[in-house]
């Protein structure tokens, strides 16, 4: 039997505070997003940081197979402030298709 001696293990702990050097913890949350198409309901990982009370990064927390629509993307920003923290200082950005209303992509703008 051959061992995976060169397999290299990737630590799940998310990754220090850019801002505190502190620890980061990670959440879900479901984000409303209102669309021409109507309401979006995206589920997101975020990385968010207690002690600066700040969120860190935000990703979509499923990857769908893209749409096979010919459209353009569209930006739009979350409802409702999604990700509840008493300074924050970006919001969340997602990005779906402008034919179907698929989110494809979500990120923090600074």
């Amino acid at each position: 039997m051959i061992s995976h001696a060169g397999t290299a293990h990737r630590s799940r702990r998310p990754p220090d505070c850019p801002l505190c050097r502190g620890p980061v913890e990670l959440t879900s949350i479901e984000a409303v997003l209102s669309t021409n198409r109507g309401y979006r309901f995206p589920m997101l990982l975020v990385q968010s940081c207690p002690a600066c009370d700040q969120a860190v990064s935000v990703e979509l927390a499923f990857l769908e197979r893209f749409c096979d629509c010919a459209a353009h993307l569209e930006t739009d920003l979350a409802d409702h402030a999604p990700v509840p923290h008493a300074r924050q200082l970006v919001s969340v950005v997602i990005e779906s298709c402008a034919a179907c209303g698929q989110v494809r992509e979500a990120y923090l703008n600074h």
